[in-house]
């Protein structure tokens, strides 16, 4: 039976009847003919007897291979059925992911027109009411710059890509940095941002910066969003007994009610979800949050009264070392900040290879605005074109460009020797995913500016790295 089991589970049915005919034939054969087993017994056994004996056994032990073989069948079909499945949810996942990606590239590329043309003219000589026009286009613009960020931010979290990277930063400095980018918006609203750092705070900390900041962003965006008078408070307080660093971003707004509960950082999870809400967004910031703050290895929570207000925290270990800044040894390469400001004051020779016309024209206004002289390229084949014939200070390299795309053009100015074989080339792209970095790197590029571009972040980049090419050094 054992021989006939193996038959079957390592071949299948017809070499297990085989080998069942076989062994029965043999072993009527030994105990009959040779053995002489009836003999022994002392009693008569025809071949009737054998035969029909050898038949019950026979039909008795196909029937149960029969039986066997259907139920190994049955989960094969089964186990290649869950495999097709997964499969599909594999294809399903990878076309969701690389959609998302590719319809934020596609609204990413003219919101950086836009965005840049409210940027240019908001320099220049306006009435009032033009600037109250320009006000709410430009706010506009941000609030859907940061829904799509949310929506590429949630792809990477079902994709496991959230990496965190923790360096360095003064906490200090970190709080007044978010209060600064809504207190425009809450003076205009008559909200007070206030921000509360305990004493006993080290003065270094040890954490991933951007992401505690995405985090603090998204509390503060919804406080404000939901505080129509009072206070928005963002704070930090070291509990020292559990080396614990807690954020809390406390508001005086509507509150939430208590039939959400931890609903709340759902993804898609709305206070008011109504078709006639007053409170507008993807609802997809506290989720994010959430997400985040587990990476870290850290708690959130929060707090609500209707119509009092919220508190919402988060606690995270952190290293901490009270040393001066100076003394702490960051790895990440830094550009003497003596040569940035040389650099701030002496114009450049640029080129820039974007495809898209209006984008094109943003950009290189917003460096000849600075003093920067400009040449033009529609695709990387001009670019090296042109790389072949003028020595650059720098590159902007847009990545998706038709007849060579930039990581292409990249690769052989880094290759194929030349004067500009060594200048800093900047991507310049709308795509954000993590992988796309690393195309840059691996490339040859040096910085990455990911659209939409303001004016000052355009400019920074540009003097960094100029002058960390001066110092052979990469970012």
């Amino acid at each position: 039976m054992i021989g006939i089991s193996l038959s079957w589970l390592l071949l299948d049915l017809r070499y297990a009847v085989i080998n069942t005919i076989a062994a029965i034939v043999f072993g009527f054969t030994y105990f009959y003919l040779i053995a002489g087993l009836p003999l022994q017994l002392d009693r008569v056994i025809y071949p009737i007897d054998v035969a029909v004996q050898v038949l019950t056994l026979l039909v008795i032990v196909l029937v149960i291979i029969q039986f066997l073989n259907g139920v190994m069948s049955e989960k094969a079909a089964a186990d290649k059925e869950l495999e097709d499945q997964l499969d599909k949810v594999k294809r399903a996942e990878a076309a969701k992911t690389s959609f998302l990606a590719n319809t934020s590239h596609e609204m990413r590329t003219p919101l950086n027109a836009i965005l840049g043309a409210i940027e240019l003219l908001d320099s220049t000589n306006l009435t009032k009411q033009q600037k109250e026009y320009l006000s709410v286009s430009q706010s506009a613009g941000k609030s859907l710059r940061r829904v799509i960020d949310d929506v590429l931010d949630m792809v990477r979290i079902e994709a496991g890509e959230t990496e965190i990277a923790p360096s360095w930063f003064n906490p200090n400095t970190l709080l007044e940095d978010v209060a600064s980018l809504f207190a425009q918006n809450a003076k205009q609203s008559g909200i007070r941002i206030k921000v509360d750092v305990g004493s006993e705070v080290p003065r270094r900390v040890y954490g991933d910066t951007d992401r505690i900041k995405q985090v603090l962003v998204n509390l503060m965006s919804n406080a404000l969003k939901f505080t129509q008078q009072g206070n928005v408070t963002t704070s930090l307080q070291y509990l020292k007994a559990n080396n614990v660093f807690r954020f809390t971003v406390t508001d005086t707004g509507i509150g939430i009610p208590k039939e959400i509960g931890d609903d709340v950082f759902d993804v898609f999870s709305q206070v008011d979800s109504s078709i006639g809400r007053k409170h507008q967004g993807s609802g997809l910031g506290l989720a994010i949050s959430r997400h985040l703050v587990f990476a870290m290895k850290g708690q959130i929570d929060y707090q609500s009264k209707p119509n009092e207000g919220s508190s919402f925290w988060f606690d995270l270990h952190l290293d901490s070392d009270d040393r001066p800044e100076e003394s702490i040894n960051d790895k990440a390469p830094e550009v003497p900040e003596s040569a940035i400001q040389l650099l701030s004051e002496r114009a450049f020779h640029v080129l820039l290879a974007e495809d898209s016309t209006a984008n094109s024209f943003i950009l290189r206004t917003y460096l000849e605005m600075a003093g920067h002289s400009v040449d033009l390229a529609s695709n990387g084949i001009e670019a090296l074109a042109l790389a072949e014939r003028s020595s650059y200070d720098a590159i902007l390299m847009d990545l998706s460009m038709p007849e060579m795309d930039g990581l292409e053009a990249t690769r052989i100015l880094r290759t194929n020797g030349g004067e500009n074989q060594d200048t800093p080339i900047i991507a310049l792209t709308a795509h954000v995913l993590k992988e796309i970095r690393a195309e840059c790197i691996e490339a040859g590029m040096t910085n990455f500016l990911a659209k939409p571009v303001s004016k000052e972040n355009l400019l920074t980049a540009l003097e960094q790295s100029v002058a960390a090419g001066q110092y052979n050094l990469r970012f």
